[in-house]
């Protein structure tokens, strides 16, 4: 799997060679039911005067996502223990696609390139999204790219188009960035994510 991913993001920066891109993803701690939102666990955190935990993490194209979010998390850990037993076994919240969890005004977004978008992404898998997340394919205004070898007879645009009315239909005028992918090695599912451009 993580060669195949490798693969992936080796392709995709190849074909942008000179194209960068920064993904901003808000940083979630785990919940009762839903992911907390950091700025949510900072309030407590101010006031036993422990470490602040960071709104969001910024990983870019070249970028070694896994090092970024191991310093992350143990920065997390930290944080968190001063806040007592309540928190001992209280982690970091992944996503399973990239934008799953995110909320208005504390939502994934990306700078520069945008074609260079979906590559960050899947270098990021396993560690910030599911270790089973296989992207498809993304659509950024009137441009399509399909993550396959060969798909000539238009098999692959197809099968997304009848899974996905937002792919289907996708006219898209503004930055947004959209990416589907499937969680699991069947593809018998289809995610959407959108990305828009950081403000």
């Amino acid at each position: 799997m993580k060669k195949m991913i490798l693969a992936l993001t080796t392709l995709l920066f190849s074909s942008h060679v000179f194209a960068t891109a920064t993904l901003r993803i808000p940083v979630y701690i785990e919940g009762d039911r839903d992911p907390v939102p950091a700025i949510e666990i900072n309030k407590k955190l101010k006031a036993v005067g422990a470490p602040l935990i960071p709104l969001y993490i910024e990983v870019s194209t070249g970028e070694d996502g896994y090092k970024k979010f191991e310093a992350l998390d143990q920065l997390i850990e930290k944080s968190l223990a001063a806040l007592g037993k309540d928190y001992e076994y209280v982690m970091r919240d992944s996503e399973l696609i990239p934008a799953a969890n995110s909320i208005k005004g504390f939502a994934t977004c990306y700078k520069g390139n945008p074609h260079d978008v979906p590559g960050v992404a899947s270098s990021l898998t396993d560690v910030a999204y599911s270790d089973q997340m296989n992207p498809w394919g993304y659509k950024f205004k009137n441009h399509t790219e399909l993550f396959a070898d060969d798909d000539e007879d238009g098999f692959l645009n197809n099968f997304l188009s009848e899974q996905s009315d937002l792919w289907k239909n996708w006219k898209s005028k503004n930055d947004d960035v959209l990416i589907l992918s499937a969680i699991g090695d069947s593809g018998d599912d289809v995610n959407e994510s959108v990305i828009s451009k950081c403000k």
